[in-house]
């Protein structure tokens, strides 16, 4: 039995999740993990004829040894070093392959090298694998396994005209768990392109109620009638959500998070340009595949330059990228 373990599941909500459910359900393996940084309930009766195992925080700690214990393999997905697993891990001798999805520093690198029956490190981008080559007991053991969208890709690209006076843009990156909602991860850049453009809208996913500060900075700025806050439930409304949208938005200030932003590959998936921080390692392949536009910390977002033409093109090419990040061929890399 593989057992899948990580530090936070969302159900119906995050990627990652997604990917831990691809691999159990690839291999008939168990998932163990708990809903750190989301506010959802932690176990529910009808999880476990799914195999997933959601324990508070404390249990899930003391649940760790057991669940190593009984199964044959391991892979864990982590963004920082968990002394709990590599200690149980290497105490009962069990092969162990890690998944990363955020750029290694050296303590990480060297924390990988205490795994003693170590198989694989996957990782999101090719400058990640390039980092940990630095280190031969572990680059041999690397790959370059990109997030696959979440979504399923588009059929064919819409000509339908681009609209430079009536631009939405998408945020879906919405996570209070870490950093500043709005200063952090963007939203207030977001929200003075409004300002500055009295036609463009911005529609926004949250993953929880604490709007009201956002709702404020929002009503500051006079734009609060040209947000739209959607709650997501379903797959389906996913899709619609970005099939609505003329761009998908993440102009982070610093580095937060993983990445590959899930919510910008999930964009890519339906033809969307990304609008993309340089503080993200994906940003270097939006460049060169020129599938949308990078913003610097600090500097504003300004779309007055991109005709329809050059945005046709721009979403051709993001729906080009988007072969990168499909489930198969994440399965097939894992």
């Amino acid at each position: 039995m593989v057992a899948i373990i990580n530090d936070f599941f969302a159900r119906n909500i995050e990627a990652v999740s997604c990917q831990m459910e691809y691999i159990k359900n690839a291999t008939n393996g168990i998932i163990l993990s708990c809903p750190r940084f989301m506010q959802q309930k932690s176990f529910k009766i009808s999880d476990l004829k799914d195999k997933i195992i959601i324990l508070p925080l404390p249990i899930y700690v003391l649940a760790i040894p057991i669940v190593v214990l009984l199964s044959s393999n391991i892979h864990i997905f982590e963004e920082e070093p968990n002394i709990v697993k590599l200690f149980f891990s290497n105490l009962f001798s069990k092969k162990v392959a890690i998944s990363m999805y955020r750029s290694p520093d050296d303590n990480y690198i060297k924390y990988l090298t205490k795994y003693k029956n170590l198989v694989g490190v996957f990782v999101e981008l090719e400058e990640h694998a390039q980092k940990l080559a630095q280190n031969p007991l572990i680059t041999s053991k690397t790959f370059i396994s990109p997030t696959p969208a979440k979504i399923p890709r588009i059929d064919k690209i819409s000509k339908e005209a681009y609209n430079p006076g009536k631009i939405n843009i998408a945020f879906a990156s919405w996570n209070n768990g870490e950093g500043d909602q709005t200063k952090d991860r963007g939203l207030l850049v977001l929200l003075d392109f409004l300002a500055k453009n009295a036609t463009a809208s911005l529609t926004v996913i949250p993953r929880d109620k604490q709007t009201s500060f956002f709702v404020n900075e929002a009503r500051k700025r006079g734009v609060l009638e040209r947000i739209h806050i959607k709650y997501i439930k379903t797959n389906s409304e996913l899709i619609d959500f970005y099939d609505s949208v003329d761009f998908v938005a993440f102009p982070i200030q610093k580095t937060l998070t993983k990445d590959s932003p899930n919510s910008i590959i999930d964009g890519l998936s339906r033809g969307k340009p990304a609008i993309i921080s340089t503080v993200f390692g994906l940003s270097k392949i939006i460049k060169r595949y020129r599938a949308g536009i990078l913003i610097d910390p600090g500097n504003d977002i300004d779309l007055s330059k991109i005709s329809k033409e050059e945005y046709l093109q721009m979403s051709k090419n993001a729906f080009e990228l988007s072969k990168k990040f499909t489930k198969s061929k994440y399965l097939k890399n894992i």
